[in-house]
């Protein structure tokens, strides 16, 4: 079986600087060996599309044929040419993409119009999880707890027009991760804001702590396979909002842990087509679970899986493919692994569960 592992940030000759590259390459580096080691499906040949200067720190493998993309070789869509070559022999697809700009959305629904199985969330999950706009109302018009957005053009009448002792949240409709994202102190100081970012949505600050869940869905099911702790930190000056690490396998107490599959089971029979890895971000106050983002795609924290259980994620994924069902349950995580998203990952802290 050929599968084509589409890695958008390193494919189209992203500066390394790049806020988005560093976590780009370690997703594509995490699951193409976790593929290498896949025994789900076998035997694999990993079709892996690379900007040239990138395919170059790839480590040579017999499983994997590397097709470098040469500079200035993109369609009308904007994405890489080879793609279209590679998409021509592959049996599966999995894309990793940002769902900036319906870059994500794009990808998956040319892989869709070539009638290639995905093994992410269809185009049409992504269509509701691209935009934050549409995933609040999604989720509100289903009864589930999510920051509603404040429309500054009747700001007058709001309640809070006049208040400095409330916080907002000020982030891009299609943001990834906390990028261009900032706390404002009071409505004066988010007017201020609202200058220099116009387009940005805006939401009440929601206070708690900061999660995200690991789960695998499809067909309108879920597993919650990890809880991961978010650490955020907001710049005293700019007032931006910045993921530091993330710690990924957090042990959770059995109420918490069946709170969150709740969550989880609830998101994915709202949205259906949500299939393979899926991220879900939220603020826990007072037992209260708020809903922040839906992440359709593999995310920056599946490279903690393969240090934490003792299976290889990808042939959750693979078996899934294979059999069109989710298991019954997932091995749970036997320690925590800390993403430092500044600079590398760190061993497991070896944290029982």
């Amino acid at each position: 079986m050929v599968i084509f592992l589409c890695e958008y940030i390193t494919a189209i000759g992203t500066s390394p600087h790049h806020p988005l590259f560093h976590e780009g390459s370690l997703m594509l580096r995490a699951v193409l060996s976790d593929l290498i080691r896949a025994t789900a499906i076998q035997p694999l040949d990993i079709i892996l599309c690379c900007h040239r200067h990138y395919a170059q720190t790839i480590t040579p493998h017999h499983a994997i044929r590397i097709i470098p993309i040469p500079a200035n070789t993109q369609d009308k869509d904007g994405f890489p040419s080879p793609w279209h070559t590679a998409l021509q022999e592959a049996d599966i697809v999995i894309p990793i993409a940002p769902e900036h700009k319906d870059i994500l959305y794009r990808l998956t629904h040319m892989v869709e119009q070539n009638h290639i199985p995905l093994l992410t969330s269809a185009s049409s999950a992504i269509a509701i999880a691209s935009s934050k706009t549409k995933t609040t109302r999604h989720l509100l018009a289903h009864h589930m707890h999510a920051p509603p957005i404040i429309d500054m053009r009747t700001s007058t009448t709001s309640p809070h027009t006049h208040d400095e002792e409330t916080r907002y949240c000020l982030k891009p409709d299609d943001g990834v991760g906390c990028l261009e994202s900032f706390m404002a102190q009071g409505y004066t100081q988010l007017k201020t804001m609202r200058t220099d970012y116009p387009s940005h949505i805006v939401t009440l600050w929601v206070e708690g702590k900061s999660y995200s869940l690991t789960t695998l869905c499809a067909y309108g099911k879920a597993q919650l396979i990890t809880c991961n702790r978010q650490h955020i930190h907001i710049d005293k000056e700019t007032h931006a909002i910045t993921l530091e690490k993330i710690d990924v396998g957090i042990p959770c107490h059995p109420q918490q842990w069946q709170r969150y599959q709740r969550l989880a089971d609830n998101i994915a029979q709202c949205m259906p087509t949500l299939y393979g890895f899926v991220g879900i971000d939220i603020i826990d106050h007072d037992r209260q679970c708020v809903i922040t983002d839906i992440n359709p795609r593999i995310t920056t924290s599946y490279m903690g899986l393969r240090h934490i259980v003792h299976h290889n994620p990808c042939d959750w994924l693979l078996t899934l493919h294979r059999t069109g069902t989710l298991a019954s349950s997932y091995p749970r995580p036997h320690s925590t692994y800390t993403i430092r998203l500044k600079d590398h990952a760190h061993p497991p802290s070896h944290t029982p569960s």
